[in-house]
């Protein structure tokens, strides 16, 4: 797959992802990325300078050819990733993976925020 093709992808994979979250989608956020309660809460805590979640932005997505916002990385057939978001003043980093499923499909899977 061709990068900006891969890159606008895996964008709208992390939109989806950053949308659920938003939205305090439990079922999506449980049933799309395997996250728990338990695991919600942990991010939570870890973000709790996050007073109002809709207001988590995603960089525009006429800017994805800055690697500043979005890196990717292929390795082993997969795509490592790290993408900025901003919540009012404050970047931080939404880190994941881009997995081939057993259906020859990817899908984004969430690993951690990072500040």
């Amino acid at each position: 797959m061709k990068k900006q093709n891969i890159r606008a992808t895996i964008y709208e994979a992390i939109n989806q992802f950053v949308t659920a979250y938003k939205q305090n989608n439990t079922e999506i956020l449980s049933s799309e990325y395997g996250l728990d309660k338990e695991t919600l809460a942990e991010i939570d805590d870890f973000l709790s300078f996050v007073k109002d979640k809709s207001k988590i932005n995603l960089f525009s997505i006429s800017d994805l050819n800055n690697d500043t916002f979005l890196s990717i990385e292929y390795v082993d057939g997969d795509y490592l990733i790290e993408y900025i978001l901003i919540y009012e003043d404050i970047k931080f980093y939404l880190v994941g993976e881009y997995n081939k499923t057993q259906e020859a499909q990817y899908k984004f899977e969430y690993r951690n925020f990072d500040i």
